[in-house]
């Protein structure tokens, strides 16, 4: 299984900027900020400064809180990054993953608690035979 997003927008900050949810994040020098259009509302884990999505097979740090409906993810090592790449939030991209048990340790949880969280009004495509 797979979960995965799109890059919906690119923030640059400057020293001591503040991002996500709480503002629970301050940039300790310039960084390339992506947004990723799921969040706690989606079913991801409600966490802050903790975790990584993956973007262009490589681990991007989660910054700042999830909330609702988005979170933000630090890109400053991956310039190549554009709106509309894919986003990794649990599964493989490259030669990378994210398992399900690395997400739940980010919830402090379970595996089965983050595989029956996943809400409907996220879009399911189902691959392969029923």
């Amino acid at each position: 299984m797979s979960v995965k997003a799109t890059i919906a927008d690119i923030q640059h900050l400057q020293k001591d900027d503040s991002v996500g949810y709480g503002m629970r994040y301050t940039a300790p020098g310039p960084r390339r900020i992506a947004v990723i259009p799921v969040g706690f509302g989606d079913g991801f884990p409600r966490i802050r400064n903790l975790g990584c999505v993956l973007l262009g097979g490589r681990r991007a740090p989660i910054v700042g809180g999830v909330a609702m409906d988005a979170f933000m993810v630090d890109t400053t090592e991956l310039p190549e990054l554009k709106l509309g790449d894919e986003a990794v939030l649990m599964g493989r991209q490259g030669g990378e993953e994210i398992s399900v048990h690395e997400v739940a340790q980010w919830k402090n949880s379970v595996s089965y608690d983050v595989l029956v969280s996943w809400r409907m009004r996220l879009p399911r495509v189902y691959l392969g035979e029923p």
